[in-house]
């Protein structure tokens, strides 16, 4: 459930703890099985100064890319594939 006090990299963490590695920079859920993500309450994350909602331009990038940049100081701005999801 998103809140106005979700962050995007709360977001981001919530979805990678549920991820295992599987080779490279791709990333999965574990045993090859699939997970559906459900996001309720879209719009209720923080709309800052200039107009956006952080949160949900995360939530689009991983609809639309198929992942999301690593948070990690040593691969920032690598981007993540995370197979095998699916949003609701």
């Amino acid at each position: 459930n998103f809140s106005s006090a979700t962050t995007p990299g709360m977001a981001q963490y919530s979805i990678e703890a549920e991820l295992d590695k599987r080779g490279g920079k791709n990333f999965g859920p574990p045993n090859g099985k699939k997970m559906t993500i459900f996001f309720d309450d879209v719009s209720m994350p923080e709309v800052n100064t200039w107009g956006d909602q952080t949160t949900l331009e995360l939530v689009r990038l991983a609809v639309e890319y198929g992942g999301f940049c690593f948070l990690d100081k040593d691969k920032r701005g690598d981007f993540k594939v995370c197979e095998d999801l699916q949003y609701l």
